[in-house]
């Protein structure tokens, strides 16, 4: 029963990354980050289950593909790529506050700012020790700099070529008051 209630849990995870992933790819066609033709392919939804549907049947292709990945390459690309992620979840948080930005939220978090400081010194332990990991670690923080570096320099060449990069949300969404 434990197995199956893992593989069940396993099962759960991958779908709502799938799901995760297929938003976002859906949002960057919507957002022009593309060559226009790929844009306006990754933004198409279903017509009749309004769903991004190129966008998601490219996530599963490519979740498909990674399977064939050799499992340490995959553990050296993804393995710090969570350490920036949640660092900059905790530095939004931070400047939330600190600009007003998020003011008009419901939620409050408790024994602010403790939680982000935390959390980011929690993730400059996880550097550290991959640092010291000469055969994961230290691999994985090149490749998540070399990431970030080649993404840098993506948005700057989409800016220089279009101009400020405008985010959309969906037409039909209401304005903010």
């Amino acid at each position: 029963m434990l197995s199956l209630g893992i593989a069940v849990a396993i099962v759960n995870a991958v779908l709502a990354i799938l799901l995760l992933t297929a938003r976002l790819v859906f949002s960057t066609g919507r957002d022009q980050a593309w060559p226009l033709p790929v844009s306006r392919a990754l933004e198409a939804v279903h017509p009749r289950f309004g769903t991004p549907w190129v966008a998601t049947v490219v996530s599963g292709v490519i979740a498909a593909a990674v399977c064939f990945a050799d499992e340490n390459v995959l553990l050296v690309v993804t393995g710090t790529a969570l350490v920036v992620v949640y660092g900059v979840l905790c530095v939004a948080v931070l400047n939330g506050r600190r600009t007003g930005s998020t003011a008009h939220g419901s939620y409050r978090m408790p024994l602010f700012p403790l939680p982000p400081l935390l959390g980011l010194a929690a993730l400059a332990y996880v550097i550290y020790a991959n640092a010291t990991d000469p055969a994961f670690g230290r691999p994985s923080l090149i490749a998540t700099a070399a990431v970030l570096v080649l993404s840098a320099l993506y948005y700057l060449l989409r800016r220089r070529m279009q101009g400020d990069w405008v985010l959309r949300g969906h037409e039909t969404e209401a304005p903010e008051a």
